[in-house]
């Protein structure tokens, strides 16, 4: 179990093992002090990308 305080350790992790992922290209979701999940924003192509430029999912799944 990671801890909100490890949310750093994580994000730093991430791009030391991933060269090119820049730093605003990954996100590390925290709830109720506990680190639940990461998320490395990509292209249609695969290269790794801003996360801010990322086009975000609907509320409602798509079918």
């Amino acid at each position: 179990m990671l801890w909100a305080q490890d949310g750093r350790f994580v994000h730093q992790a991430f791009l030391a093992a991933n060269p090119g992922l820049p730093a605003h290209g990954i996100k590390v979701g925290i709830s109720h002090g506990m680190v639940i999940g990461v998320e490395i924003c990509i292209t249609k192509r695969g290269a790794f990308c801003s996360c801010r430029t990322v086009w975000r999912r609907p509320s409602r799944p798509l079918h």
